[in-house]
C-alpha cells in the first residue's frame, strides 16, 4: 500500500452539500480501489494566490489516503471531470 496526500480546491460558489457529494465520490473511488481514506480535513475558504478559472477564493480539503497505485489514476480521472474542482494535487508520500 502506498501513502498519498490529496489537496482539492473547490469553487467558492459551491454549497456544502455539493462539496459533500464530491467528497463522497472521492471516498468511494478510494474504497473501490481497495484503499482507505486515513484522514480528511476541511481547510476552510482561502484566498487564492492568483485567479484560477475566474475564482479568487476556494474551499480547500486535505485527504490522507492509503491505497494501491491505480487509485492515483482513478482519482485523477474523477477530479478532472468535476466542474466545481478548480485545482487538485495528489502526491505519493
Amino acid at each position: 500500500m502506498n501513502a498519498y496526500e490529496l489537496v482539492v480546491i473547490f469553487s467558492s460558489e459551491l454549497a456544502s452539500e455539493e462539496q459533500k457529494k464530491i467528497i463522497t465520490k472521492i471516498v468511494k473511488t478510494v474504497d473501490d480501489a481497495k484503499g482507505k481514506v486515513v484522514a480528511s480535513d476541511d481547510w476552510c475558504k482561502k484566498t487564492l494566490a492568483y485567479p484560477i478559472k475566474k475564482n479568487t477564493e476556494g474551499f480547500y480539503w486535505f485527504f490522507k489516503i492509503s491505497a494501491l497505485e491505480p487509485v492515483a489514476v482513478s482519482l485523477g480521472n474523477l477530479l478532472k471531470v468535476e466542474d466545481k474542482v478548480i485545482r487538485y494535487l495528489l502526491v505519493n508520500n
